[in-house]
């Protein structure tokens, strides 16, 4: 059996144990993915994109809250199969997929010797995408797309006479956005490198097809406006400015209180307004006025925010995917930013041994993926187009999200920092042989 159908077999097998384990604990649904269901419900009854229950009082936010792409993949599938496991289904299959490309790239593309063992083994490094597959969420989708799109770029820039790499780059990138709204303004930097890229190559013409992907931003928006009166992308962008990033910096500098009694004046104003656009426009203007107040202060919360989120374990994937019960519906970024560490120690007490012990195996592995990270910023041999894209794509994610980061918004970019980790591992191990044989 040749390397890559062992490969192949050993990554199936991985996500058989944890589809396996989706069938016999069914615990597939989170809070979030109720929108995505919803929307696909919606859409195939009236045509509308609306992401919560139309027969209760209706919610305007949720009019835009979620991007068309992941609501309309639930639709086509659950059109077929009536079950939400045959979503989980094809979940995995992209994730396979993913996977595979993974392996080719790092063998194929970057001349990795033991692509196959070190993909195989940093996949099963971080189960959090495991669990992910498995569950009625949208991170594994924009997890291939994103691999897609990396792909396809260095496709092109190995041969550049496949110029269809470079449109589908950009085609997969606006399928992206239309999944998830952080993508929202990765295309500056993607037509910043291929214009340089084009112009360093003298193909002027390779940064004309990101286009596409503002134009799709701009067209969304508009289907938004028509539904909620107010020109905007996605009211997530909103939304998690106040209850996120705002709500828990002022935690960080003054405590749970103080930032609760903030978030409750912004929200009994917002009700006071006449129209959407005017409610969206204040949350936004005073929060922005309260995080730009002390940008020193912030500028550590949110690097603290993107340090968590390499360093994330992500105890809410596994209680969620496990069903185990809890004793409040808070996680540890609440007891992490209110800095209890009474509290903080109480919390932990509540969760199962084996969940501890797990999670401390998590944050070790994150830890050393972090730092092998940091050592592909200085890896020589390296081809530099790659790195510099793979840098650009992978540390776009962790800054966007830095504020909010936990281990599931890692998820999208997790197969990224596989081809990082495994160019460093070769790195450092190809230094440490040349370093021995030259004491001999």
């Amino acid at each position: 059996m040749t390397e890559g159908r062992k490969f192949l077999l050993a990554i199936t097998l991985l996500h058989l144990v944890f589809f396996v384990l989706s069938l016999s604990m069914g615990h597939i649904v989170l809070p979030d993915s109720e929108d995505y269901i919803w929307q696909a419900t919606n859409f195939d009854a009236t045509g509308s994109f609306y992401a919560a229950n139309p027969a209760l009082p209706i919610k305007i936010d949720y009019f835009s809250k979620r991007p068309p792409f992941y609501g309309l993949f639930i639709w086509a599938i659950t059109s077929l199969f009536s079950s939400l496991y045959a979503i989980i289904f094809f979940q995995n299959l992209l994730s396979i997929i993913a996977a595979w490309w993974i392996y080719k790239l790092l063998k194929d593309n970057f001349n990795i010797k033991k692509a196959a063992l070190y993909t195989v083994v940093l996949w099963t490094a971080f189960p959090n995408q495991l669990l992910y597959a498995n569950m009625v969420m949208s991170e594994t989708l924009l997890q291939f797309l994103i691999v897609a799109a990396f792909y396809c770029f260095v496709q092109y820039w190995q041969n550049p006479q496949k110029k269809h790499f470079i449109y589908l780059n950009s085609i997969v990138l606006a399928v992206a956005l239309l999944t998830k709204p952080v993508m929202l303004y990765f295309w500056l930097i993607n037509f910043v490198l291929l214009l340089v890229f084009g112009i360093k190559t003298r193909r002027y013409w390779l940064p004309l097809p990101v286009l596409i992907i503002p134009l799709v931003a701009v067209l969304w928006s508009e289907v938004n406006y028509t539904k909620t009166g107010y020109r905007h992308y996605s009211s997530i962008t909103h939304i998690n400015l106040k209850d996120y990033n705002t709500k828990y910096f002022l935690f960080s500098k003054y405590g749970s209180q103080y930032g609760d009694s903030v978030i409750d004046i912004i929200d009994q104003k917002v009700a006071t307004l006449p129209t959407y656009a005017a409610q969206a426009e204040y949350i936004k203007d005073t929060c922005k006025h309260i995080l730009l107040s002390d940008i020193p202060a912030y500028g550590k919360f949110h690097a603290r925010g993107m340090l968590n989120f390499m360093g994330d374990p992500g105890r809410y994937d596994y209680v969620s995917f496990f069903n185990i019960p809890q004793t409040d519906g808070l996680g540890l970024l609440h007891y992490l930013s209110k800095g209890n560490m009474q509290e903080l120690q109480g919390f932990i007490k509540t969760q199962p041994l084996w969940l501890i012990v797990v999670l401390l195996l998590s944050m070790l592995v994150n830890g050393i993926i972090l730092v092998l990270c940091f050592v592909y910023l200085f890896t020589k041999n390296t081809p530099l187009w790659p790195k510099v894209y793979l840098l650009a794509l992978a540390g776009y994610i962790w800054f966007v999200t830095g504020p909010i980061g936990s281990a599931r918004f890692k998820v999208p970019i997790y197969p990224l920092l596989i081809i990082a980790s495994a160019i460093s591992i070769q790195w450092v191990y190809l230094r440490l042989k040349k370093s021995k044989l030259a004491s001999v």
